[in-house]
């Protein structure tokens, strides 16, 4: 543990002298105002990326990509908020609805009937996610995918994820039918595709009275139960513990809906945007201490990001030096790509705080793992074989706290020996 902490320190301050105007952090009340989907944290639907890539330098040309994956956008993982919402509402009927209760139930009618069996499954928003970031990939980068180059593409047993995976590789299959792409869905990947689903590491016993911190914020954090309830129902003596269970789940159902085929439905306009504000860092909260900056010093972020790193060093190594693979892609989830994230200090992620209550100054979960995030590591070199490596984060071009002279490119055997100390260091 000792020397891990060494070496996140070095990191750290290698991120404040070369990436300290870069990250995820910098969110504030104005911004979750003007756009209240970004209160759904990870449920935010995928940003298509805006800016212009670097051109590399004179020589170097890509020749293999190293990509990880989230899922595209998916209806709710399960019903039961859902089901408290829409019984809640059915029993309170009888007691009498608000007028907004009304029109509310309406919706959630609507909503659940949207629900119905697709539990976790991809919405069609996530198919298009899908192919538009492999065709994007292609058009960026034309000679990684000349002839009849190797694919080889891995994904997680959750059906969300192997559907993922099928239609980016279909979407590359239609710009190039000579691509030779194999799939896997193997439990011998979970290790480094989604080790949360492998284990679920026990809190150290040190740490519960941070915890017990962040519990208190979250509680902090979460609005006013009381103005809504009484928005919505006649009754108003609902029990505390009851009130508490709606309103998370009515608040976890409203950012979830931005994903499914409901573009006449919105549930945000409940929410005051002092409330929704709340609701946000409390999860924000959560994110970063489940498996975020919080965690690296101590389980998640490492032991979660490690395998996944040793990984792409693998095979970054075969297709360097020449096994006709143009691209391996791995798809997962917000639980694999934030712990690569961190532990590699992409972007300065690795932006570690004690304070809760300046959090959003720092860390923003739907800047990290919206739906669909990705991170992608493209690999050039020249004729001299000199191999160059750049990383686009939702596929922009993100820094590594490593020197270079000419940004956002890096020299692959320096990244290389920079993943290599984040693995030698011992819990």
């Amino acid at each position: 543990m000792k020397n891990y902490i060494n070496m996140k320190r070095i990191v750290l301050a290698l991120s404040f002298l070369l990436s300290t105007s870069y990250g995820f952090g910098q969110t504030d009340f104005q911004e979750i105002s003007a756009d209240a989907n970004k209160a759904g944290g990870n449920y935010l639907p995928y940003p298509t990326p805006t800016k212009n890539l670097t051109e590399a330098p004179n020589g170097y040309e890509p020749f293999y990509i190293s990509h990880y994956g989230r899922h595209g956008a998916r209806y709710m993982s399960d019903s039961k908020n859902i089901d408290l919402v829409f019984n809640t509402f059915r029993k309170e009927k009888e007691n009498g609805l608000t007028e907004l209760g009304e029109s509310t139930f309406l919706k959630i009618k609507e909503i659940k009937k949207q629900m119905y069996l697709k539990e976790g499954e991809l919405t069609p928003l996530g198919y298009e996610q899908m192919n538009q970031i492999a065709n994007r990939m292609f058009e960026n980068f034309p000679e990684v995918f000349k002839n009849h180059k190797h694919i080889d593409a891995r994904a997680t047993h959750v059906p969300r994820s192997i559907i993922s995976m099928s239609t980016f590789c279909l979407a590359l299959k239609e710009r190039n039918k000579y691509l030779d792409i194999q799939t896997h869905v193997s439990n011998e990947d979970m290790r480094f595709l989604c080790m949360d689903r492998v284990k679920s590491p026990d809190r150290p016993e040190e740490e519960n009275e941070w915890y017990n911190k962040y519990s208190d914020f979250c509680e902090k954090n979460k609005g006013d139960r009381n103005r809504l309830i009484t928005s919505l129902f006649a009754k108003k003596d609902f029990k505390k513990e009851s009130a508490d269970a709606f309103c998370d789940a009515l608040f976890n159902v409203a950012r979830a809906v931005q994903d499914m085929p409901l573009s006449n439905i919105s549930l945000w306009d409940l929410f005051t945007p002092e409330e929704r504000w709340h609701y946000w860092q409390a999860q924000n909260a959560f994110w970063y201490y489940f498996c975020g900056a919080y965690r690296t010093h101590s389980i998640r972020a490492k032991e979660f990001g490690e395998e996944l790193i040793k990984n792409i060093i693998k095979e970054a190594d075969k297709a360097i030096e020449g096994n006709n693979t143009c691209l391996s892609i791995r798809f997962g989830h917000d639980t694999g790509m934030m712990p690569l994230l961190v532990l590699a200090n992409i972007n300065n992620t690795l932006n570690d705080t004690i304070s809760w209550e300046s959090l959003h100054t720092k860390w923003s979960d739907f800047k990290v793992i919206p739906m669909a995030a990705n991170v992608q590591f493209v690999f050039y070199r020249n004729k001299a074989n000199d191999v160059l490596v750049k990383v686009l984060v939702n596929e922009e071009e993100a820094r590594l706290p490593i020197s270079t002279k000419q940004w956002p490119y890096y020299k692959w055997n320096e990244t290389r020996k920079y993943f290599e100390l984040l693995l030698s260091a011992k819990n």
